[in-house]
């Protein structure tokens, strides 16, 4: 059996298999479940992890993807590349065997090795490049006060980025984006996508909050990353009884505490959520969303909202199989009348 085979037919028996945050195999289960699938994953553990490993950096790759062209403005092909150099840097970052990356992309000219990979096989993303396209040391292309500021791009447009650092903030968006081509492996494949958004207590010029939005798989599978952040967000993990009734509806108002950080992407800086984590206690939450916004292709109640999303959003729910579908639904058809 191939690993994803093992992994599929140990879950429909009640064994899962995830990566642990050291890095190696997690496995759960009944012990009668355990006892006959622990001698084939023992058996096969290199091979297993190099396919958990594979899994996680093609989530990382289609989140960045998605990040750099929807929220970023990237076209598709230079997103696509940049979150790929970003995916061979994670891997190297990371210790992660060659064996690994090469399953990730299905890339034959990469070595098929159990070492740890050297060197980003794919260049360095724009982010780890200063202006004039060479490696950027730590500390020295983003110096300066972590504050409110103000950057110019090479065609002067402006862009206003809310302070890098642990903020606090609240879920203001919850956006169906429908399901959305994904580039991966030479294949291109469609999956359901979502966007959520934060805002910070801390003001624009204008006087408006800041928000930030984040993009994920519409999945809170055991390897997702929707579930990872939403637990990290939580601070404990989910329950099958809460994952059997939870509404992405529900984070509307919540508070958390992002990590946001500012990237360099062609030539433009933009600020990014790293991680989430809980409002630690003591800590004052920004004041209530005043305006949020829930947007849900399969609820018409919620298509009002529609004009209040971005263009790019707009762009990408009008191009989903779903929104063409409910669009077509809901239009009257033409009829002979006899009068």
């Amino acid at each position: 059996m191939n690993p994803a085979t093992i992994i599929r037919e140990a879950q429909a028996d009640g064994v899962r298999l995830a990566l642990s945050p050291a890095g190696t195999i997690k496995v759960t289960g009944n012990k009668a479940a355990l006892k006959r699938w622990l001698p084939v994953i023992r058996e096969r553990k290199p091979d297993l992890l190099a396919y958990l490993w594979a899994e996680m950096l093609r989530e990382h790759y289609e989140e960045r993807s998605g990040i750099l062209e929807h929220d970023g403005g990237l076209p598709r092909a230079e997103a696509e590349a940049s979150a790929r150099a970003s995916t061979g840097l994670l891997a190297r970052n990371m210790c992660l065997p060659w064996a690994a990356l090469r399953l990730a992309f299905n890339d034959p000219a990469l070595p098929d090795s159990p070492d740890p990979v050297s060197k980003p096989p794919y260049g360095l993303p724009a982010w780890c490049l200063s202006p004039d396209r060479k490696p950027c040391k730590q500390g020295k292309h983003h110096q300066g006060a972590s504050t409110m500021s103000l950057n110019l791009s090479a065609d002067m447009q402006t862009f206003e980025l809310p302070p890098s650092g642990s903020l606090p903030a609240r879920c203001c968006h919850v956006i169906d984006l429908g399901t959305q081509p994904v580039e991966f492996q030479g294949e291109r494949k469609h999956v359901r996508k979502i966007a959520i958004a934060w805002q910070l207590d801390e003001r624009r010029s204008d006087g408006t909050p800041f928000t930030l939005s984040r993009r994920f798989t519409a999945s809170v599978h055991t390897k997702s990353a929707l579930r990872a952040f939403l637990e990290a967000w939580r601070g404990r993990p989910f329950t099958p009884e809460e994952l059997a009734g939870f509404n992405l509806r529900r984070l509307i108002g919540a508070p958390c505490l992002l990590n946001i950080v500012h990237a360099e992407r062609s030539g433009n800086t933009f600020a990014e959520i790293r991680s989430i984590a809980p409002l630690p206690k003591g800590m004052t939450p920004p004041p209530d969303v005043a305006d949020p916004i829930i947007f849900d292709i399969d609820d018409p109640d919620t298509w009002p909202a529609f004009d209040r999303l971005s263009k790019r959003q707009q762009e990408a729910i009008e191009a989903s199989p779903e929104w063409k579908g409910r669009q077509a639904r809901s239009e009257p058809e033409d009829c002979d009348v006899a009068f």
